[in-house]
């Protein structure tokens, strides 16, 4: 092609026809620039392309990330073994029958053990560490970038640090009284030595009442977390569904 133009330039010089010549150079450069003009934009929409790939790709794994957030936050409200629900139950229930005074009985072996465990949350989080590693600016629309961020730094903190609180109160007085008070039976139930004087031990109860308090926030936090980890979700698949 560009011998062919070569060539034409060659015989419009030879022959002297220099208008003829201007017009065509002209002509040239206009085709080249046009050239240059359509790989530009081929350019960029190959790069537009790539970059909505590893968009979608990003927000892939996000929501995988927030599938094992919401398995992990269900499993530890609702599932069969201990949970926070019951095991807020069981303090409530247990703090009531010791300020009662009301006498033993073996359903109460249960509550026991429910009072001295606690979940951990445990997120997945690796989806929004490659996001972060590539740039958060990949996500092109600005409002769902923002809430990603928010969920995974604020809403996480959020239930990470109400986990922290019941963890270090169960460390710091609830493993005590485990230790000298209880023991587990073959049942793995854990049981009171002395049960009056359990029951008349006002430090005891005071420590179980505010670790049902501290536990209370947990439950809270998970809750709303739970159900902003849905809310994300949602946004994103809807997101997905549109750029397609």
């Amino acid at each position: 092609m560009l011998k062919f133009f070569r060539h034409i330039r060659r015989n419009l010089m030879e022959t002297g026809k220099t208008s003829k010549y201007l017009k065509y150079a002209i002509g040239e450069i206009i085709l080249v620039v046009i050239g240059i003009l359509i790989a530009l934009q081929i350019n960029n929409w190959n790069e537009g392309r790539k970059r909505i790939e590893k968009e979608q790709q990003a927000l892939i794994e996000i929501v995988s990330d927030l599938d094992a957030v919401i398995f992990r936050l269900e499993e530890m409200k609702f599932s069969a073994k201990s949970n926070i629900t019951n095991n807020i139950k069981s303090i409530h229930i247990l703090s009531n029958h010791l300020k009662l005074k009301k006498p033993y009985h073996d359903s109460l072996k249960v509550h026991f053990v429910n009072c001295f465990t606690y979940p951990n949350p445990l997120f997945k989080i690796s989806g929004y560490e490659t996001l972060s590693s590539m740039g958060m600016d990949i996500i092109l629309d600005t409002k769902l970038r923002s809430e990603i961020g928010l969920f995974f730094t604020k809403s996480k903190a959020s239930v990470d640090g109400q986990y922290r609180e019941v963890r270090d109160d169960f460390y710091n007085y609830m493993l005590d009284y485990m230790r000298k008070e209880f023991i587990y039976n073959d049942d793995n139930n854990l049981l009171p030595k002395d049960y009056l004087t359990l029951q008349n031990n006002g430090e005891f109860l005071q420590s179980l009442m505010i670790f049902g308090k501290v536990y209370d926030s947990y439950e809270n936090a998970t809750s709303s977390t739970l159900n902003e980890a849905y809310e994300l979700k949602k946004l994103i698949n809807e997101y997905i569904k549109n750029r397609n």
